[in-house]
C-alpha cells in the first residue's frame, strides 16, 4: 500500500497509530471498490425490461 504519512521533517508523527491509519486507507479502498462494481451500467435493466419480469403472483407470493 502506498499513501503519503502525515510528518513532519519526514518524520511520523504518531507511529503508534499506523495501523488504524492503514486499516482506515484499506476500508476506504474497499468500499470505492464495491461502489464501482454497483454502479456498472451494462449491468442495469431498463424499465421495460423490468415490466416483463413483473410476476403474475399476488404481491408477497414468492414463486420459483
Amino acid at each position: 500500500m502506498v499513501t503519503t504519512w502525515p510528518s513532519a521533517a519526514g518524520k511520523i508523527e504518531r507511529p503508534e497509530q499506523i495501523a488504524g491509519m492503514c486499516l482506515q486507507v484499506t476500508m476506504n479502498l474497499l468500499r470505492k471498490h464495491r461502489r464501482a462494481i454497483a454502479e456498472r451500467p451494462e449491468k442495469r435493466a431498463d424499465a421495460a425490461r423490468l415490466q416483463e419480469l413483473a410476476s403474475e403472483g399476488e404481491p408477497g407470493a414468492e414463486t420459483i
